[in-house]
């Protein structure tokens, strides 16, 4: 399964699922999210509006909770969590409410909680469509090593609010090629070689059924 991110769920978890990617690949990640997510916000990533407005338009499965905070029962260090089994995003009301009069720390609480769920979609993505480039980033980790999945969180969260720093000491050049064309011309041809794929089974297929018939065309040939 993909990693938990429940944080109170961590202790029953042995071994899991989850998304490593390499440091360029984290901008690359976080080139496409910012792109994706700020682009009627004036590029200024707001985590609550990405929350529900924008990953609702791309995943309909999605849903955000926000339980009162008299009733939360999920302790008091956690403040908000994304349950991938759901996928949903938990969040404590206090925290929503602050998030939305804009204070800092509550904020960051649930913008973790969005590229966690961000995270999961690039996952799933990379799952539907069987990224050969992409499949060393698929690994069974111990739970114990969750902390480098939390610091790769992060990491991306951080580029969606510094952008600058995805395309720090990058040409404009440099940028298109890195995060743009390679990507595209990539993930086109994982899906001519996935539709070459299929087309080849089908073929099988139809011969499977006909043994006979191919054999006769091969004997009059």
């Amino acid at each position: 399964m993909e990693v938990v991110q429940y944080e109170t769920q961590l202790k029953d978890v042995k071994y899991s699922e989850t998304l490593v990617l390499s440091e360029n690949e984290i901008k690359i990640a976080s080139f496409w999210s910012h792109l994706l997510c700020t682009a009627t916000t004036n590029q200024k990533f707001d985590p609550l509006f990405v929350m529900e407005n924008i990953i609702p338009r791309f995943d309909r499965t999605f849903n955000y909770l926000i339980e009162p905070q008299d009733s939360w029962k999920h302790g008091k260090d956690v403040a908000a969590f994304y349950n991938v089994a759901q996928n949903v995003i938990v969040i404590r009301s206090d925290v929503y409410e602050g998030a939305q009069n804009g204070s800092y720390i509550d904020v960051i609480t649930v913008a973790h909680e969005v590229v966690h769920c961000i995270q999961s979609i690039i996952l799933r993505f990379i799952r539907i469509f069987e990224c050969a480039e992409f499949k060393k980033e698929l690994s069974k980790i111990k739970a114990e090593q969750i902390q480098e999945h939390e610091f790769q969180t992060d990491s991306i969260m951080r580029l969606l609010f510094s952008p600058e720093e995805i395309t720090k000491g990058r040409t404009q050049e440099e940028v298109l090629d890195e995060y743009v064309l390679k990507p595209v011309l990539s993930l086109l041809c994982i899906l001519i070689k996935n539709v070459g794929k299929q087309f080849l089974n089908l073929l099988k297929e139809e011969n499977a059924k006909s043994p006979a018939l191919n054999k006769n065309f091969l004997e009059a040939v």
